[in-house]
């Protein structure tokens, strides 16, 4: 154990014994007693949390937590993704305090509306390239039966599947 003062602050800093439990007088703090049984006294205790995402749901499909530092200190963990919510994984998008430990509510709210605009834009842009790819003469998709409407610049606007093919011999 190592008790050694802050130097910018004068307070006391514990290393290297874990707290076993917060010691009172039944009013006050008193100080804390280590697990090596040592009491160390104190007026006041200030103890940093550690912000842990919980990723389980996205460890199967590759994605783990990376931690998040201040210097040496580790504040938490996160998923990474961009700020439209989009990680590294294909198709796979993570919002709020999974991706970002210093959301409260109102930022993982507006994570979650980011991520959500970025999907539906992803599956539109998905939409659009089967749409043309099934325009083009010979395609798989003009054989299977898919029709595709154009607008008047000969742009593909509609997607139409029928299952149900003609073929003439």
């Amino acid at each position: 154990m190592k008790v050694s003062p802050c130097l910018c602050t004068g307070l006391a800093r514990i290393r290297g014994s874990p707290v076993a439990r917060v010691e009172s007088d039944g009013v006050r703090l008193t100080g804390v007693r280590l697990t090596g049984g040592t009491l160390v006294a104190l007026d006041a205790q200030v103890v940093a949390p550690r912000l842990t995402a919980n990723a389980g749901l996205l460890e199967p499909l590759g994605l783990k937590p990376a931690e998040v530092r201040m210097g040496s200190h580790v504040l938490g963990t996160q998923v990474e993704a961009d700020r439209a919510g989009a990680t590294g994984v294909p198709g796979v998008w993570a919002a709020g305090n999974v991706a970002d430990i210093q959301a409260q509510v109102i930022t993982a709210a507006a994570a979650g509306l980011a991520a959500g605009a970025a999907i539906n834009a992803d599956l539109a842009a998905e939409d659009a390239r089967r749409a043309a790819s099934a325009r083009q003469p010979g395609s798989k998709a003009r054989r299977e039966g898919t029709e595709v409407a154009a607008d008047p610049g000969g742009r593909p606007r509609a997607v139409a599947y029928n299952p149900i093919v003609s073929r003439q011999a």
